[in-house]
């Protein structure tokens, strides 16, 4: 296969597509990384990592967590057919012997970034997002649920689930053009960001570098708490601990920021309960902060209950 290294160029100006379209473009640049979509074929990903100083005067150096994230995905890359949910990594990029750069294959587009697509079915009117039929968004859940059963089945915690951390690509690619059909491929969704990931196989020598204090409503208290404890010991023992009820907590939340815009259900008898299943589902989901972790993996039991709701909303989403 054909393939072109990065090239730093200028911005590209005039994209029709802040989601379609590629081509060299930022997508976060803050104090402590900066990410890139590069000029590349097939498509790359570039990660650098800058030293932070934070509101206190206190410094970090985050190439250990690109030391970290590059790990991560090498040892997913050696278990491919375990880990076909994970986002691939290309290669390290290294300045002074420390790592500064990591370059990932495209993963798909981020749940963010659907969100801001105005799609419609071919018997409807435009929708606010592609998750908007209730089918669809249990579609979403559930790949999201077997993505994370499969790290979790390894004791890996990923500990910032959110829109911005998961991709679904679609086909066919390249975006056909406005009007077009397109297929979300939710059985290739793909979790991307691993820089901050708990691993029992994998001990963090540092003491993870989010900050307790600035807390964001997708972050499980459970979470948190662990982040306060290590603040206090200076070890990092607590927030290795963590387990798969962290990240279930995440999904919770971000199905009910999801949902509480709107679903739209299938006209019928069975609709209220439907809608009751979905709310039902995204409580059990954000229980998890407070539940015990006993007995096993929950997530056969959630995806099973989804496809017992994908029953009575299956097909609608077909004319996308």
């Amino acid at each position: 296969e054909r393939r072109i290294e990065p090239r730093l160029g200028p911005e590209l100006l005039g994209a029709k597509s802040e989601v379609f379209d590629s081509g060299r473009k930022t997508i976060v640049d803050c104090a402590h990384v900066k990410v890139e979509r590069l000029q590349t074929h097939p498509t790359l990903f570039s990660k650098v990592f800058k030293e932070f100083e934070d509101s206190k005067g206190q410094k970090y150096d985050y190439r250990y967590w690109a030391e970290r994230e590059n790990f991560f995905l090498r040892e997913f890359l050696k278990k491919q057919n375990e880990f076909t949910h994970v986002v691939q990594a290309r290669h390290l990029i290294s300045e002074n012997e420390a790592a500064k750069q990591v370059l990932t294959c495209d993963a798909g587009i981020t749940i963010a970034n659907w969100l801001r697509v105005k799609s419609r079915y071919t018997d409807t009117a435009t929708l606010s997002h592609p998750f908007q039929r209730s089918d669809a968004f249990l579609r979403l859940i559930r790949a999201c649920l077997v993505a994370l059963k499969q790290i979790h089945d390894h004791r890996i915690v990923h500990c910032d689930i959110k829109d911005d951390n998961i991709c679904v690509p679609f086909a066919p690619n390249p975006f056909p053009g406005e009007g077009q059909k397109i297929h979300l491929e939710f059985e290739k969704l793909k979790i991307i960001d691993f820089a901050f990931s708990i691993a029992h196989a994998i001990p963090l020598t540092q003491i993870l570098v989010i900050n307790p204090d600035e807390r964001v409503p997708y972050q499980s208290e459970l979470l948190i708490s662990a982040l306060r404890s290590d603040r206090r010991s200076g070890s990092p023992n607590a927030v290795q601990q963590l387990d798969y009820r962290v990240d279930l907590f995440s999904l919770g939340y971000m199905a009910e920021k999801i949902s509480a815009a709107g679903l739209d259900c299938p006209p019928g008898p069975g609709d209220i309960g439907a809608m009751k299943g979905v709310r039902s589902l995204v409580q059990r989901l954000k229980a998890f902060d407070s539940a015990p972790s006993i007995g096993p993996l929950p997530h056969d039991g959630l995806i099973a209950e989804i496809d017992c709701l994908l029953v009575a909303t299956a097909g609608l989403s077909e004319s996308l």
